[in-house]
């Protein structure tokens, strides 16, 4: 028998998925916990420590390649082309996020865990070009905003 209400001790919303509401699976997608706070207690997957040439390296991928996604279903940065060594180079580099190959021969790497964007986005925008330091900023800002609101 399948669950009406969110598995949630307390909470009575219709579920969403994984047995759990909207605002429940929100935060484990976001911040890898269902608990009240900000999430933020929790590590980021991203390893933080980048030499200067690395980081330059990524943030000019980043800027031919790659998205800056604030909307609806959530906030990541992305980097998709056919050349699978870069996107592993990319992940290496990192230290993480989530790897997919599609059936058209591209492959993509995107990073959406908000504590991972608040660590990597910082690090890059020195070298990233106006027109993505707007969009790098606005999705910090997002990032932000989601920690401040979680309650």
């Amino acid at each position: 028998m399948s669950r009406t209400q969110c598995k949630v001790k307390g909470c009575e919303e219709p579920v969403k998925a994984r047995e759990w509401c909207q605002r429940h699976y929100a935060r484990w997608r976001n911040h890898g916990t269902t608990a009240g706070g900000t999430g933020l207690k929790r590590e980021q997957t991203l390893k933080g420590e980048w030499n200067d040439a690395e980081l330059a390296w990524v943030a000019g991928i980043l800027e031919g390649e790659g998205s800056f996604y604030v909307g609806p279903g959530g906030r990541k940065v992305t980097v998709e082309m056919k050349d699978l060594d870069i996107i592993e180079r990319v992940q290496t580099i990192l230290g993480g996020g989530r790897l997919y190959h599609r059936d058209n021969g591209m492959h993509s790497l995107t990073i959406a865990r908000c504590l991972d964007l608040l660590v990597l986005l910082p690090a890059i925008m020195p070298w990233l070009g106006e027109r993505r330091r707007v969009q790098a900023n606005k999705l910090l800002d997002e990032c932000v905003e989601a920690a401040r609101l979680d309650p």
